[in-house]
């Protein structure tokens, strides 16, 4: 199934977990620094492209500021700043807790 990709946003989709599909698919997903984190809207991760079957591991690694939190940030659904396409499957158990408390724009 091919889908139109966002150069505006990442764009993140779940679905149930099914034999032969990934458990997690990044297509070509460039993170950015937010604008009011940084106007020129930085590079962090550009093009990343993988695929991760149940049971997997994923070792990141890298100095800091290159974008290893960003990364996990978006995979969890908190972090749009960039392009490409997310496809995670849903897992009850699974937990992202960032370096920083995130505080979303408006009320719950």
């Amino acid at each position: 199934e091919k889908r139109e990709q966002s150069e505006e946003f990442i764009v993140l989709y779940e679905s149930d977990v099914q034999d032969g599909r990934p458990a997690l698919e990044l297509r070509d997903v460039t993170l950015r620094k937010p604008a009011v984190q940084d106007t020129l809207g930085s590079v962090l991760i550009e093009g990343l492209s993988l695929s991760m079957a149940v049971g997997d591991s994923l070792l990141i690694v890298g100095d800091s500021g290159v974008g290893k939190s960003s990364l996990l940030s978006a995979i969890a659904g908190v972090w749009s700043a960039g392009r490409g396409e997310i496809q995670r499957c849903r897992r009850s158990g699974v937990l992202c807790l960032p370096q920083r408390p995130f505080m979303f724009m408006g009320s719950l």
